[in-house]
């Protein structure tokens, strides 16, 4: 026992910090299991350990913000020796903190750079990544997340009768990017866009795909393991495979051709690329096998998507909209709206509103826009107040949530009433 005890006490140990999306939800695992797998235990409080790595997020100020404010607060907390390790997107975006702050810094881009920080045996390519084996939600968000993993078994048998109660059951489910039971695949990073507002591309740069064979690996490891449920993720599903000279559809078609009872959802899709391949993409949408998309729109306006360098107009995004709506009514479509981007007027935003309100979305997530230093939009002079653009957060954040629940009372009543006396 003693023995055991000493054994304990040597061990190295090591704290994760995390602050972002699902992907740094996924590294998250990633870099828990490749700290346990060299012999480390891991620890809660920072200052407990001999490593910690922070993996930082900053998509928008307050994100990069709360970063910085967590460094700081680092640096007072942290036992003398210790090695602080900053990954995720923050170093690429914001490269001066490498100057202000003597820690390792790794971006997303590099990973396996971990290696070369630690020294340990176990390399990182050794790792798996398809799985967020750790709750990032707290509260109220952690036992919905909960609760709703419970009802799935129970959930699916109905869904089995009557596959339109899809859109009750999982509409916001993986909003937070958490699912026990997801097997979450990376298929690639970066992207083909170049969004006035985004900064990510600073982290992310072009488009890197997953070769084929390899997601067909995973996606198959997965089904060997009992998963049911995945989660494609990239920072745009929708232009997959284009540096391989192939696309989403062909992968798509692959790992379809693998029998059983499966579902496949995506994280970012932009429009651009829905509206140029749905031709292609509408025969793999109406086979069941998709559940879940999240197609961003982010603006109801042509003149805020022209000067965000979007690439479609709304009635381009409306059309595909009805399309997939009429071929695929069960589909779960979630979108991303932003508001108070430079020079948005009053008639920009009541043309958002006016799309949402007419449009057949489940889920609506309100974004308010950040002026980023490195964004093409931060040079743009006139700024939308800080006040306004909290105010018209808020009047989308209830028009969300009056058109969810009338979907769902429509699905709802729509299933009972074709349901046998």
């Amino acid at each position: 026992m003693l023995a055991m005890l000493w054994a304990v006490r040597k061990m190295k140990t090591a704290c994760i910090i995390s602050n972002g999306c699902t992907r740094n939800l996924l590294d998250d695992s990633l870099f828990r299991d490749y700290f346990k797998k060299n012999g480390c235990l891991l620890v809660g409080r920072p200052e407990e350990a001999d490593i910690i790595l922070f993996n930082t997020c900053a998509y928008c100020k307050d994100k990069e913000n709360e970063c910085l404010t967590s460094m700081d607060k680092l640096d007072s907390v942290r036992k003398k020796g210790s090695q602080v390790i900053i990954a995720g997107c923050l170093p690429s975006i914001k490269p001066s903190i490498k100057r202000r702050y003597q820690y390792k810094f790794i971006g997303p881009r590099n990973l396996n750079e971990l290696d070369g920080i630690t020294g340990f045996k176990n390399k990182m390519c050794m790792m798996p990544n398809n799985h967020i084996n750790t709750s990032p939600l707290a509260g109220k968000k952690k036992i919905i997340a909960y609760i709703k993993c419970k009802v799935k078994p129970l959930a699916r048998k109905l869904i089995e009768k009557n596959p339109a109660l899809e859109r009750v059951f999982f509409v916001g489910y993986d909003q937070y990017g958490y699912d026990p039971s997801m097997f979450y695949i990376n298929v690639s990073i970066g992207c083909l866009n170049n969004c006035s507002y985004c900064v990510i591309k600073l982290a992310k740069g072009n488009l890197k795909s997953k070769p084929v064979n390899d997601v067909l690996k995973e996606f198959k490891r997965g089904l060997s393991e009992g998963y049911t449920r995945f989660m494609l993720i990239a920072e745009d599903i929708g232009c997959y495979g284009r540096d391989l000279k192939t696309n989403l559809a062909y992968l798509l078609r692959e790992m379809f051709k693998t029998q059983g009872s499966y579902k496949v959802c995506f994280s970012n899709f932009h429009a651009r690329w829905m509206i140029s391949s749905l031709a292609n993409l509408l025969p793999l949408l109406k086979t069941g096998k998709i559940d879940v998309i999240c197609l961003p729109v982010q603006s109801g306006s042509n003149r805020i998507l022209s000067m965000m360098s979007r690439g479609y107009t709304i009635e381009q995004f409306e059309k595909i909209m009805r399309t997939i709506r009429k071929e695929v009514p069960n589909l779960v479509i979630k979108t991303h709206v932003m508001v108070g981007f430079p020079s948005e007027s009053e008639e920009d935003f009541n043309q958002t509103t006016k799309f949402l309100e007419e449009t057949d979305l489940d889920e609506i997530i309100v974004l308010k826009y950040s002026d980023m230093e490195f964004a093409k939009s931060y040079l743009i002079k006139e700024k939308t107040n800080e006040d306004i653009k909290e105010e018209r957060r808020t009047i989308i954040e209830k028009l969300a949530k009056r058109k969810r629940k009338r979907t769902k009372l429509k699905i709802l009543f729509n299933a009972l009433k074709g349901m046998p006396d």
